[in-house]
Formats: C-alpha cells, sequence, structure tokens
C-alpha cells in the first residue's frame, strides 16, 4: 500500500514494527550462523593418545639447541666440536662438546659459570666471552642440558 508524504514522494508502508523487524534479523543471523559452524564441523584428526604416543620431547635441550645456534656456534661448530667458522681467530681452540672424557670432567655448574661469567672465571678459556648479561639463569641451564646432550653423541673420527 502506497503512502503519499508532504513532498509528493511515495513510500511503501512498512508491514513490521521497528522491533519486530529487528527481532527477523536477529533470528535470520542466528539461523545463517549456526548452518555456517554445523557445514565447517569436521572430524578431528586421528592422532595417538598421550599415553601411547612413540615420541617425547625434551623442552631444555629443545631450547638449548636454539640458543646453542645463537650464541656457540660460532665458535663450538654445529656439532660442538670445537669447529665453528670464527674458531680459527681464537688462539685456544674451542672446546669439543662431544669429547666425553674432557666433558666428564666439568660439572654442571661449572659449565653455567663458564657460560655466565666467561671462560676464565670459570678457569677456562679466557677467550669464552660472558653471556650472562644476555642469558637468563633458566636458559644457561638449557644450555648445559644441551651441551650434555652432545656429548651423547659419537664423536667422528
Amino acid at each position: 500500500m502506497k503512502k503519499v508524504t508532504k513532498s509528493g514522494c511515495h513510500t511503501l508502508k512498512p508491514r513490521l514494527g521497528r522491533g519486530q523487524s529487528v527481532f527477523f534479523f536477529a533470528l535470520l543471523a542466528i539461523i545463517l550462523l549456526s548452518v555456517a559452524f554445523v557445514g565447517c564441523r569436521r572430524e578431528p584428526p586421528k592422532t595417538p593418545s598421550a599415553a601411547t604416543a612413540n615420541y617425547h620431547v625434551d623442552w631444555p635441550t629443545a631450547r638449548g639447541s636454539e640458543l646453542y645456534s645463537f650464541y656457540c656456534l660460532a665458535c663450538h661448530g654445529p656439532a660442538g666440536r670445537g669447529d665453528g667458522f670464527n674458531a680459527r681467530n681464537l688462539a685456544t681452540p674451542p672446546r669439543d662438546f662431544q669429547d666425553r672424557r674432557r666433558m666428564a670432567e666439568l660439572p654442571d655448574q661449572r659449565l653455567a659459570a663458564a657460560i655466565r661469567s666467561g671462560g676464565e672465571a670459570a678457569g677456562l678459556n679466557a677467550e669464552m666471552p660472558a653471556w650472562g648479561s644476555s642469558l637468563k639463569d633458566l636458559e644457561i641451564d638449557y644450555l648445559v642440558a644441551y651441551l650434555r646432550s652432545l656429548e651423547q653423541v659419537p664423536a667422528k673420527r
């Protein structure tokens, strides 16, 4: 049904009141969203349960590996053999972390002290820089855990 306004324009008279139209659009939106969510539902991937899983992540060693790559690799090398690209610039070769005999002589506290305060403070190579201002104590512990994992790798001959 048309209605004439003062300006002479014709408009349609709304069939629903303002409250009814808001309710109608809200209901329509809820229906459309529920259909969309039901259509997107998928089965979760089938993975082994935590009890039967065949893997274990050693987070301290994994984080220690990342830190080693950033702070230590240049001198100690990618496998911890003391053959990093910067090793040739040092008067004393960096420690070979895969040398089980030499690593067995060093307690974890002494390794941590060398990382934190530098080699000279721990009675080791004076060219080893101190990383205590860059690393937190927990990160130093992660590095020590990673260094201990390197000595478990069979040395290449």
